[in-house]
């Protein structure tokens, strides 16, 4: 009987590296930085590794992506690599910590999950009416017509509450809907509109009314933008067509390496005077931005994980589930911190382990 292969072989393996590679100029050109650096270096590259062998053992194609990041980080020495990477894999793992949450606390999570939307909301809506008591007390502000709560950003609130809709109870539904409307975000009525006719899609005048509703409210900021409206998928599809045209043919395979993006694609922008004033520090795409970055590899090992954790769409967070992935297509949620969390808590409960999707789909 063949053994089983254990993640701490890694850690084996970095013992007899290790002493190899000081002679190395792995990390430094010079002799007397790199015998100590470049074992520093492909030590921190390898504990990465060993991580994404854990997690592999639990979760294949998550395990292979993050696995695939860390080693990438061998010719990419930057530190927005090792950012990008180490975040990815603390949040792999925290994603398995959530999969491992009793079925009986789930509704707990939904529940701070709903308590939180319904916090941005009520933040958002004293800024519409001219308060802000977070940063300025109860000394009135100029009226903003755009809210955005906590998040600093109204596409970002939008995106927040858009997530969330799909899970919160019905009577709290209109809430959210309101936060979005007032937030100005197409994006976000485009996302919540998809998960809530997911939710009510075995009931058929329900989702009828729910799809005018989503056009009406989608037509209604359209007006309400003009035509920032188009500007902005304007902007997005240049700049997207301008990134992709600098990938060499090897960089298609494997990428420009992690947290390339906020370091070449602004000075592309700035080279090629393509709104060079409004650069892209994040690709507003999370695919094509992992594409970028880490090339069709990373894409596949995503895909592949999709595949395996299908039945997440059948169960109760499959509205929200659907909500993320329209999200991902036109914002970088993901990189940030609040809708980062967000999106990682609602996929970690939709492909919990405890999750049964027979008891799911009723």
């Amino acid at each position: 009987m063949t053994k089983a292969w254990h993640p701490a072989y890694v850690l084996v393996g970095l013992l007899m590296a290790l002493p190899l590679i000081a002679a190395v100029p792995l990390a430094s050109p010079v002799a007397r930085i790199a015998v100590t650096a470049s074992p520093t270096y492909l030590y921190t590259v390898g504990i990465l590794v060993l991580f994404a062998g854990w997690i592999g053992q639990r979760d294949g194609w998550l395990g292979l992506l993050v696995g695939w990041l860390g080693l990438s980080l061998l010719w990419t020495p930057t530190v927005g690599a090792f950012e990008t990477a180490e975040t990815i894999t603390m949040s792999a793992f925290a994603l398995l910590m959530m999969q491992a949450l009793p079925r009986e606390r789930h509704g707990l999570v939904v529940s701070v999950l709903v308590a939180t939307g319904l916090f941005q909301v009520a933040d958002g809506l004293q800024q519409f009416i001219g308060y802000d008591v977070l940063w300025h007390g109860l000394s009135p502000i100029v009226p903003i017509k755009a809210i955005f709560g906590t998040t600093g950003n109204s596409n970002y609130y939008g995106v927040y509450l858009a997530m969330i809709a799909p899970l919160a109870p019905w009577w709290a539904v209109p809430f959210f809907l309101v936060g979005i409307l007032l937030s100005h975000s197409l994006l976000g009525v485009v996302a919540v509109s998809a998960g809530l006719l997911w939710r009510v899609r075995d009931q058929r005048w329900l989702c009828g009314g729910m799809l005018v509703a989503g056009l009406l409210a989608f037509v209604l900021v359209t007006l309400w933008k003009g035509p920032d409206a188009y500007s902005g998928l304007a902007h997005r599809l240049t700049v997207w067509r301008l990134a992709l045209s600098h990938l060499t043919d090897v960089g298609w395979l494997i990428g420009a390496g992690p947290g390339s993006w906020a370091t070449q694609v602004p000075a592309l922008q700035q080279q090629a005077q393509i709104y060079p004033n409004e650069v892209f520090l994040q690709g507003h795409n999370e695919w094509l931005q992992l594409l970028y970055e880490n090339g069709l590899l990373a894409v596949t090992c995503l895909l592949g994980w999709l595949w395996a954790h299908r039945q997440a769409w059948t169960g109760p967070y499959g509205g929200a589930c659907l909500s993320i992935l329209i999200c991902s297509l036109g914002m970088f949620g993901f990189r940030l911190a609040m809708t980062g969390c967000v999106a990682l808590v609602i996929l970690g409960l939709a492909t919990s382990k405890a999750t049964n999707p027979e008891e799911c789909a009723t």
